[in-house]
Order: C-alpha cells, then structure tokens, then sequence
C-alpha cells in the first residue's frame, strides 16, 4: 500500500508539472520537482504520461484511467471495468488487436459478408439478366410451311410448341446457373470460415491429430460444457448441414437436412446421387442470416472456451490506447491534416 501511495504521489507531481508546461513556456521554479521531468518533453512519445499512458520497463503498457479520462475521454463502462483493479495502473489484457481470436472470426465473416453484398450478389444478377433469351418463333419461321407441307394452322400450333419448349429450357438453364453460382459462393463462404476455426483450434490444442466439428462443439474448457448448449449453435450446424449435404450428394446428409432443417428443402423427395444443389432453396436472406448467426455463434464460443468478452475485446488491448494517445498528439500538432510535404 506504500508503495502504491508514493507512486501515485510521484503521478500527481508529475501530472501538475505537465500542466504547467501546458499553461506557460516557462517553468516556475517554485516547483522544485520539475526538475526530475524536464528532460521527458522533448519528443511527442515523452507526453504520453501526460495523458496517463506508461511504457514500462517489462514493455507492457500501463494506464491511469482517471488521468486518461480527463484529457483524453472514456465510455463509462470502459472506465467502471478498467476501475476494477487492484493495481496503481490499469493492465490491458492484451497488446494487439488480433490477439484476440473473436476478431479473426468477426472480421472474416463481416469481409464475406461485405463480398458478397458487394460483388457477388451484383455479379449473380447481372449473369441471370444479360443471360441470352431465346427468340421467340412466328408460323413463317417453319421450313415445312415455306414448303408448303404445314398449313398455317399447323404453323401455328408448331411455333407455340417450340415457343414453349424454348421458354422451358430457358428457365431451366437459368435456374441452373443460378443454383450453381449460390452454390459456389456456400463453398468459398464455408471454407473460409472453416479455415480460420482450424487456424484456432489448431493454436489452443497443438497437438491435435484430426479436426472434426465435434473438436469445436466438444472442446474442453474450465467451464465443461458443450458449445452445443450455446444460444447460436444452431445456425453453425445448419451451415454446417447444408455444405455437406453440396458436397457429398448422398441420403445420409440429405436426411440431416430434412430432420433439422426441413423449410431449406423443396418439396421434391431427394434419390441419392442426384445434384443436391437443386433441392436446397440457398438465396440471399440464408447465406445472410447464417453469416449473422454464425457470427454470434463464434462470439458465444469464444467466451466460453478462450473467456474473451467481445465487447471488451474491442478496447482492452495496448494499442487501442497507445493509438487514442497518438491521434490527440497528432491532433493537436496538425489540426488541419496539413500534409507533411507541404
């Protein structure tokens, strides 16, 4: 507790020198211990303890909340955790950003998401609408009336039935592309999301032979639950369900889909072996409610098997803070953006 009580005698000598320095060019020597911080304002880096940021001697950065707070600004419920120690400085829980594995997930599915709002969807509907139509056929387009084997009735009847045929074929052609271009797009989606789960799950347990969902879903962690017990985890297994069922074709994934997930089916009943891209209804509210929901499911799971909060996540790191700092500095020193070159 000593300690602790001449440190933050030390902080507020400090911090009532750096007010001073900020008021006036000249250091009023009734402050005898402005001496001992003179020399630590020559560089920007120097007033970082000003605004209450501390590099310390073990590299890692401490911060005095309430110093912070004053000069820089705090949400409240940042400052209410943050006063939540026991230390003279408030430790951030990480250094970087991408310490956090929850961001590895957030941020693949939000750039997949963007992707596909951005340039896939565009690009499936701009392929359906400049996809060439048939022309549509007239009685004089049948080589047998030019002839005059057909009589103008049977011309007639004749360029109907192609009319129809063409119509048919048309829509079916379209419905194909369609259905393959959504498909393509499962794919990619699914295994970048897989990639970055086996980026992880390979990092928390290396030496793991074999990945399989059930390692995700049945993870062991300190709390000894299931992540099957998670609100969101039905949204990872319908994904889940549905790419299998793309890419293995047979009945067992078939059926999977049709005891969970019946209402992504068409009413069609599936014979294994046929293309099960044309029994699955993927359009554009599913793949973005199962980013969505796929999104809240890693955020659940990453609490619950790595305990990190993804609402805290998003400030409690060093640089976070480092950065706040720098921006004011520079702020400060250039509050046009003036270019340097200028």
């Amino acid at each position: 507790m000593k300690k602790e009580r001449i440190a933050r005698k030390r902080l507020n000598e400090m911090y009532l020198f750096f007010e001073k320095c900020e008021k006036e060019s000249i250091i009023n020597d009734k402050y005898k211990f402005g001496k001992k911080f003179e020399k630590r304002r020559g560089t920007p880096t120097d007033w970082y303890e000003y605004y209450g940021l501390f590099k310390l001697k073990n590299k890692k950065v401490g911060i005095d909340p309430k110093r912070f707070q004053k000069k820089i600004g705090l949400d409240e419920k940042i400052l209410k955790c943050m006063s939540m120690r026991k230390t003279t400085y408030y430790y951030p829980s990480k250094k970087n950003y991408s310490d956090y594995w929850v961001h590895s997930f957030v941020d693949e599915i939000n750039e997949i998401k963007k992707e596909f709002e951005g340039k896939y969807k565009l690009f499936i509907e701009e392929s359906i609408k400049n996809f060439k139509k048939p022309e549509k056929l007239c009685p004089a387009d049948s080589f047998d009336y030019a002839c005059g084997i057909l009589d103008s009735d049977e011309a007639n009847m004749w360029a109907n039935y192609e009319n129809c045929r063409n119509e048919f074929i048309y829509i079916s052609e379209i419905v194909e592309l369609r259905n393959s271009l959504y498909a393509q797009f499962f794919h990619i989606m699914v295994s970048k999301i897989e990639a970055v789960s086996i980026k992880m799950y390979s990092h928390i347990n290396p030496n793991y032979k074999k990945y399989a969902r059930d390692c995700l879903y049945d993870n062991i962690n300190i709390k000894k639950l299931s992540s099957r017990d998670l609100p969101s985890f039905k949204h990872h297994d319908k994904m889940y369900s549905i790419w299998n069922f793309l890419k293995h074709n047979n009945m067992s994934t078939y059926q999977v889909l049709k005891e969970k997930f019946p209402e992504i089916l068409i009413s069609k009943e599936y014979s294994s072996g046929n293309l099960a891209i044309n029994y699955v209804l993927i359009d554009d509210k599913l793949i973005i409610d199962l980013l969505n929901g796929v999104k809240t499911y890693f955020i659940e799971w990453c609490e619950l098997n790595l305990d990190e909060n993804y609402e805290r996540s998003l400030w409690d790191y060093e640089k976070w803070f480092v950065n706040q700092v720098k921006e004011e500095i520079h702020f400060i020193n250039n509050p046009l953006e003036i270019p340097f070159y200028l």
